[in-house]
């Protein structure tokens, strides 16, 4: 035991070899979607079962789906909105989660979404608050800032974009990612 709790990003990256049966419609398929989110969800359920009843490891803590999936790059579909898209996934690994007996065992995270202060993010939150809150648990997301002169140190723009989406859960919120950036024109010793 290592004194520790897991989250596992479930799917994210494809591997060339199942691209031509797992991805949904996308040019890059290295980025894309499942195809089939009932056998995605229910394959995310049978994890969660073996890692618990299998393995005995009761140490997962959570479960969370793509990373930054607001972001073009890491979960694309060209048939439909991706937030529409991702919240379906959401709700069909939660079904599958609740039919196998595991629900209780894990909760979801997400949407550990990119670039909170965007306006698009808020939009794309927004969207998910209203479509897939009954299927998270804990809402998830990343605060990088810093990278104008007017970011640069101030610590307070960081926090009042997490108060922003506080307000918006309840007070459900966690930053899993966080970094105060710098320009590729500056150097570490700039920033002290």
């Amino acid at each position: 035991d290592t004194g520790c709790n897991i989250e596992i990003n479930f799917g994210w990256k494809t591997a060339t070899r199942i691209k031509d049966w797992f991805n949904a419609p996308c040019e890059d398929y290295m980025v894309g979607a499942p195809q089939d989110l009932t056998a995605f969800g229910k394959a995310a359920a049978a994890l969660i079962k073996h890692l618990n009843e299998v393995k005995k490891y009761d140490f997962v803590e959570a479960i969370t789906f793509y990373n930054e999936p607001n972001l073009e790059g890491d979960f694309e579909i060209d048939t439909i909105d991706d937030r529409i898209y991702w919240s379906q996934l959401v709700c069909e690994v939660d079904s599958a989660l609740k039919a196998n007996g595991m629900r209780n065992k894990v909760e979801i995270w997400g949407p550990e979404l990119c670039n909170m202060d965007w306006d698009s993010s808020k939009d794309w939150f927004q969207y998910q608050l209203e479509n897939t809150h009954s299927c998270i648990n804990q809402w998830t997301g990343h605060n990088y800032y810093g990278f104008t002169e007017s970011q640069k140190n101030n610590y307070s723009y960081a926090f009042d974009t997490f108060l922003y989406y506080a307000e918006k859960t309840g007070g459900n919120m966690m930053v899993t990612e966080m970094y105060a950036g710098i320009s590729s024109n500056e150097t570490v010793r700039d920033w002290r």
